[in-house]
């Protein structure tokens, strides 16, 4: 019975470490003084430190209010129309929410559209490593006339994004209980009893 025991305990941890992080989906909404930015943004699962392989999709609406235009900008499986690049250490997340430090310096989070004209949403640490404005939000749009609007923030972490609906991990509750279903079944069996 040791043995099954055993075998049962090594199988498990076996199946727990060979299980991939699920994808995680945060969803925000950032108001700028005429426009806003909204959408959502799919990371592979991973707690603390992100970078650019981290962010797997995102599905992002831009818009720019009076100044002319609303812009979708989508990741590999939503579309691929744009791109993203995380640069320097203020990018984490936690199991509900995204998290920018604003006060991580020369750091950003980039989406930008690949066709003409070209789209940005920024988030920036201080310093502005990509633009001239730090520890900011903002959306650019640069075709013939520029417009850039952004929203100040201060140079600490802030939640940008989070999960509407926590889900729940069923499995491994399943697969204990699948082995104590199991064990239990075998001794009423074989007729022996727990001491």
């Amino acid at each position: 019975m040791r043995r099954l025991i055993t075998a049962c305990a090594v199988v498990t941890g076996f199946l727990f470490s060979a299980l991939p992080a699920a994808a995680t989906p945060f969803t925000f909404s950032e108001p700028f003084l005429l426009g806003s930015a909204s959408g959502t943004i799919t990371t592979d699962g991973t707690i603390g430190g992100l970078n650019t392989a981290n962010i797997t999709d995102w599905n992002l609406l831009l818009d720019f209010g009076p100044f002319g235009g609303a812009f979708t900008l989508q990741g590999p499986l939503s579309g691929n129309t744009s791109s993203v690049v995380v640069f320097g250490t203020g990018l984490s997340a936690t199991a509900t929410s995204l998290i920018f430090d604003f006060g991580a310096p020369d750091s950003f989070l980039q989406f930008s559209q690949f066709a003409s004209p070209n789209v940005d949403l920024i988030w920036n640490g201080v310093d502005g490593t990509f633009t001239s404005l730090g520890d900011s939000a903002e959306i650019m749009r640069n075709p013939a006339v520029p417009v850039t609007e952004y929203s100040s923030r201060p140079a600490v972490p802030a939640t940008i994004a989070a999960v509407v609906t926590s889900v729940p991990e069923p499995l491994t509750l399943s697969i204990f209980g699948a082995g104590v279903a199991g064990m239990v079944a075998m001794r009423r069996k074989k007729g022996v009893r727990l001491r």
